[in-house]
């Protein structure tokens, strides 16, 4: 009947001196704190992710190789993105978008812009249009679907036609 007395007693000594462990390691090493960080200026540009696998075989051999690359002193990746175009899918000439938002979609693309030459301005229903040139793209369409009911294509009215047939669809399927 003391056997799983002392084993309780033994898992609460063991627990007790681990947390003096904790206070001799905190006391111990408290000073060892790691400076503040860089300026954001001094960070470097580009931050390569490397994924690794089977490391003691492949480690040294690939950092060498990612040290060895050598980016133009005024790459940005913002810069290669808007302009090489490589990651858009189904892309066409830029076309003047034109959505007519509510509320919440409205100040949402207020604080996040779709468009560097964005303009809004008020409706007379209460929503708000949203203009602005971008690429017609797959991305484009999937980040207007992921804006829902919160948003109505006005413009180019090929995408309205595109948007207003896939509605249509999808109202079938729901019963609608």
């Amino acid at each position: 009947m003391m056997i799983p007395y002392f084993i309780v007693l033994f898992i609460l000594a063991m627990y007790g001196l681990h947390r003096y462990v904790l206070l001799y390691d905190y006391f111990a090493y408290r000073k060892n704190v790691p400076g503040p960080p860089q300026p954001v200026a001094n960070w470097p540009k580009v931050t390569i992710q490397l994924p690794i696998f089977n490391e003691r075989y492949v480690i040294e051999r690939l950092v060498d190789a990612v040290s060895q690359f050598d980016y133009p002193k005024d790459f940005t990746l913002r810069d290669y993105v808007h302009t090489r175009r490589e990651l858009d899918f189904l892309t066409d000439a830029p076309v003047r978008l034109e959505l007519a938002c509510d509320e919440q979609t409205g100040n949402r693309l207020r604080e996040s812009p779709m468009a560097t030459d964005q303009d809004i301005a008020s409706m007379p229903d209460g929503r708000s249009m949203v203009s602005g040139t971008v690429m017609p793209s797959l991305k484009l369409r999937w980040w207007l679907r992921s804006l829902g009911t919160g948003v109505e294509v006005m413009a180019p009215a090929d995408l309205r036609a595109e948007f207003a047939e896939e509605y249509r669809q999808l109202a079938q399927r729901y019963g609608g």
